[in-house]
């Protein structure tokens, strides 16, 4: 009986043992420039990298190889800027220091820090290891871009026989240009006709991802010249730091702030609190929404330019049948999109989608479907507007939230509707966190707008 006892209590400490060192924090090479820490407010290990004496005048590439040990199974690590892009070059223009960190996707083992190089002088060695990831973060000054841009450096775009794309110098008056737009430069998508200018308010989304640079991801809609809406859903587990918004921007083929685009930094993402990610009820998914709010205040221009809202619940928008238009940057029947495409969609009962899609929609979920005939939103489409067009305005009806998807083909099923957020019943919550937007001149939104 006490063989039994020692023998368990043997194997409990050598399990305890085995448990402690999956866990355990590897030591640093060079712990003035690297360090393991836990982030602010969770109790996820990073690695944290602190450099100084750059050069805000040149492009400062950092790369970045750790160990992830020898099965490498599941791990992942993202190297990404601790600040946002601009906060970040403004550290090395004023301070010469810059602050980026290590997002390990899984937390057992640790990976272990291989080397670090500045604009390839090697600034921290540790043991040689095979098998090793590497990562590359480039903060470019505004001089050679819009704005910084991380991930890879970019070459010069081509160039093209395609006329210009000129706009206005002068700021426009906010309350001239809600829902409207100025077509510009005519292009084409498969046979369907996409302008440059027709959906101002359409704004592509990017994630600063540390392998692969800036990777579109999801649709929004511009609302106020600091505001952005898009699909909750869009937003999961993203911090404000890792989205670039890029307003103005039609071919998204690159990142370059070009052609009337502009770079605009994300400070803060809102998500509707009903909004339940983890739930199979449609009813707890029905809020997926969220607000944007920009580091700077936007420009707006030809290209720029916010949709109009509801402000009235009793719109004749709610109404069957109305139609609108659907512009986005998804996946179509020929793959990703690099041009914007766009679709005209009619709203049905929630009966009829009900039959349609094979869920059962309850009537209080604020959600509405839509017949595209045939053309539907995809993947890469979320948080896209719905547009309904009202005397001569575009106000926002919908935004894109789920498509029914077919395995079979691997596509999305054109025989099936598209739900869409319903905005008409968040405009309370949307106009609350905008006008109780902190730090804000309160300006935001006063378009004048027809009384309905």
């Amino acid at each position: 009986m006490g063989t039994k006892v020692i023998v368990s209590q043997l194997l409990l400490l050598m399990w305890y043992q085995l448990s402690q060192a999956a866990t355990m924090v590897p030591a640093s090479p060079c712990s003035d420039k690297f360090s393991y820490k836990f982030y602010p407010g969770s109790k996820q290990i990073i690695g944290y990298i602190q450099l100084s004496g750059l050069n805000a005048d040149v492009t400062n590439t950092l790369e970045v190889k750790v160990y992830e040990g020898a099965s490498r199974s599941g791990q992942k690590t993202y190297l990404n800027t601790y600040k946002s892009l601009d906060s970040t070059y403004n550290d090395i223009k004023n301070y010469g220091t810059a602050k980026f960190w290590l997002n390990f996707a899984l937390q057992c083992p640790i990976p272990v820090l291989v080397s670090m190089s500045i604009n390839g002088k090697l600034i921290c060695s540790g043991t040689p290891r095979q098998a090793v990831r590497t990562m590359t973060h480039s903060i470019i000054p505004p001089k050679k871009t819009a704005a910084p841009t991380v991930g890879r450096i970019f070459s010069a775009p081509a160039q093209t026989t395609a006329k210009p794309i000129v706009t206005s110098s002068a700021p426009v008056e906010k309350q001239d240009i809600c829902g409207t737009f100025s077509l510009l430069t005519d292009l084409s998508f498969n046979g369907t006709p996409s302008r440059v200018g027709q959906f101002p308010w359409a704004v592509p989304l990017f994630h600063h991802n540390a392998t692969s640079g800036l990777k579109y991801f999801c649709g929004g809609t511009i609302v106020t010249d600091r505001h952005i809406l898009t699909a909750a859903h869009c937003t999961i587990n993203m911090r404000p730091q890792e989205i670039l918004a890029i307003p103005g921007k039609h071919n998204i083929s690159n990142t370059f702030a070009i052609n009337g685009a502009v770079h605009a930094n994300v400070q803060q993402i809102v998500s509707h609190e009903d909004y339940d990610s983890d739930s199979e009820h449609l009813v707890d998914q029905d809020a997926d929404i969220a607000v944007l709010r920009l580091e700077q205040s936007l420009t707006f221009t030809n290209l720029i330019r916010p949709i109009c809202l509801w402000r009235d619940q009793n719109s004749p928008s709610v109404n069957r049948n109305q139609k609108g238009l659907v512009s986005g940057w998804g996946l179509t029947e020929n793959g990703y999109a690099n041009t914007s495409s766009y679709y005209t969609s009619t709203i049905v009962s929630k009966q009829q989608c009900s039959d349609n899609m094979g869920v059962s929609i309850p009537n209080r979920a604020r959600l509405f479907c839509g017949d595209g005939s045939g053309s539907v939103a995809c993947e890469g489409d979320s948080g896209s507007a719905m547009a309904v067009k009202h005397d001569n305005r575009f106000y926002l009806r919908g935004l894109v939230s789920k498509a029914a998807w077919d395995p079979l083909i691997g596509k999305c099923d054109t025989t099936k509707y598209v739900m869409y957020t319903d905005v008409s019943k968040f405009i309370g919550w949307i106009l609350q966190k905008i006008d109780n937007d902190d730090g804000d001149d309160g300006d935001d939104y006063n378009y004048d707008y027809d009384d309905e």
